[in-house]
């Protein structure tokens, strides 16, 4: 009964963790989740997977640390990647280009990902979970640099045109990864965020040019 019981025990304590941290931000009513929801999500996601890592890396208690890492990444997936993704939420991420909350969010993911990649079923699941979430990361920081700290906002032609370059410099970039790593992966996911980006060069964003413009745009896509 051992085993059962500590289970239960680190079950309990976690809860009482999590319900002390929620009293530090106080997010009683929703414009003050909408101004610190993300940073609250953020800090606790951080403190979860550094904790199971520090378990892993300093103490026996290796499982311990990986099931808190798995909840650090379940709690992103859950509640700021879907629920209250900033793209389609009301959500403060900050004022500053790049240097806000999507940068730590998005990055520490990531991190996860890759750090619990031994303990997937298959390694191109790990590899493929990285790629989306560096893509995602990547546009909610362009939309950020546009938008300020309310991610809601219009869209302009020029910020649909950069979307198209990120995502073509991306899939280069992860080209250049899997050439590099031998990761067949990688090189599989270059091709599939390529061919999306082509798309739509080719269905939405030359749609809206005329003349020289879109002879410039053709010309841009296949050099």
């Amino acid at each position: 009964l051992r085993r059962p019981a500590w289970i239960v025990a680190a079950t309990v304590l976690l809860a009482v963790c999590h319900i002390t941290f929620k009293q530090l931000f106080a997010l009683a009513d929703l414009p003050r989740f909408a101004a610190y929801g993300m940073a609250e999500r953020t800090l606790w996601q951080v403190l979860l997977g550094g904790s199971g890592f520090l378990l892993v890396w300093r103490t026996p208690l290796v499982t311990a640390g990986r099931v808190l890492g798995w909840l650090a990444l379940a709690h992103f997936v859950a509640f700021t990647l879907l629920l209250h993704n900033p793209l389609w939420n009301v959500q403060a991420v900050g004022p500053l280009p790049v240097l806000n909350l999507l940068l730590p969010a998005y990055g520490a993911a990531t991190a996860l990902v890759l750090w619990l990649r031994p303990t997937t079923p298959a390694r191109w699941m790990s590899d493929a979970a990285a790629m989306l979430l560096l893509a995602v990361g990547a546009l909610s920081l362009l939309r950020q640099a546009f938008s300020g700290t309310i991610l809601l906002q219009p869209m302009g032609a020029g910020e649909d045109l950069l979307r198209s370059l990120l995502a073509i410099t991306l899939a280069l970039a992860y080209l250049a990864w899997g050439a590099r790593t031998g990761q067949r992966s990688w090189r599989v996911g270059s091709l599939v965020l390529m061919l999306g980006a082509v798309l739509k060069v080719f269905v939405l964003d030359a749609a809206a040019l005329d003349g020289l413009a879109r002879i410039g745009s053709f010309f841009a896509l296949g050099v």
